[in-house]
């Protein structure tokens, strides 16, 4: 994950600026202000990344547990059928 540092910086800055200084120091605000935008644009891939990993991921699991299923139901099915074959015990 990337740091915010840049952005922190940037609210800060903004939020301890006076109206002088506003207006005169406005070339160092929007650099400021560029470089806190990469941040957010590199958290947004960042996001966007982990977003497609997670349903690739689920989609997987999905997968493996629809056939991990297919197994354990005709072993189910074989051990009832088994037992349904199995002649009734005289006591």
């Amino acid at each position: 994950m990337s740091s915010w540092k840049n952005s922190t910086f940037f609210f800060d800055r903004i939020k301890d600026l006076g109206f002088w200084q506003r207006l005169f120091q406005w070339r160092r605000i929007r650099n400021l202000s560029f470089d806190a935008y990469e941040e957010f644009r590199a958290l947004a891939r960042e996001t966007e990344a982990v977003r497609e990993n997670t349903g690739r991921l689920q989609n997987r699991i999905t997968e493996l547990a629809s056939r991990n299923e297919n197994p354990l139901r005709k072993s189910v099915n074989l051990k009832y059928s088994r037992h349904a074959r199995m002649p009734a015990s005289r006591n």
